[in-house]
């Protein structure tokens, strides 16, 4: 389930511009939001775990270690698209959620 909660909203704006509304989601939400999608998805729990890993590298400041353990998670759900518990569609949301945090926190090559 998707909602707002966390979520910061304002405008932006230039000197000789006019303000657009923007709307911030903080990294932590992300992570949450995939964990939340993951649960009881793929081959076991696995899916989980590799959030659950990155969510802790980021915590921990180490930047190399999220992004390649978001590359392994984009890994997987590529792996086990179309099979029994994870539908093309669901994929492509997993991977597009991934892909927005890696972009999100910088991580090279995205």
């Amino acid at each position: 389930m998707r909602g707002d909660a966390g979520q910061v909203t304002g405008s932006v704006g230039t000197v000789d511009g006019p303000e657009h509304c923007v709307r911030w989601t903080p990294i932590s939400l992300l992570f949450a939001r995939l964990l939340d999608d993951v649960t009881d998805v793929g081959p076991g729990k696995s899916l989980a775990q590799k959030v659950r890993i990155a969510t802790a590298y980021y915590d921990a400041n180490d930047g190399p270690a999220t992004c390649a353990m978001l590359r392994a998670f984009g890994n997987e759900v590529k792996a086990q698209s179309g099979k029994k518990k994870l539908s093309r569609d669901l994929a492509q949301q997993l991977m597009n959620d991934a892909r927005a945090i890696r972009v999100a926190i910088g991580c090279k090559g995205v």
